[in-house]
């Protein structure tokens, strides 16, 4: 299977990306036919994780923002 990863910066929990993100995970989990696994990694992590509650077989990474890399 593959694998397909992304990456984003800090999220404050609230905004336009976490609304994406959140729109293209629910369309993955629609698919009938999955023929990768997808990772989502917080680079710089995020304030409120409310939005990850509707994610459902995704994998979140949230590095946080005080972690040194």
């Amino acid at each position: 299977m593959k694998q397909a990863y992304i990456f984003t910066p800090f999220m404050t929990g609230y905004g336009g990306t976490e609304t994406v993100l959140t729109n293209l995970f629910h369309e993955y989990n629609r698919s009938p036919e999955r023929d990768y696994h997808m990772k989502l990694i917080c680079i710089g992590g995020y304030e409120d994780d409310s939005w990850t509650g509707s994610i459902k077989d995704i994998q979140v990474i949230n590095l946080g923002k005080n972690r040194t890399i």
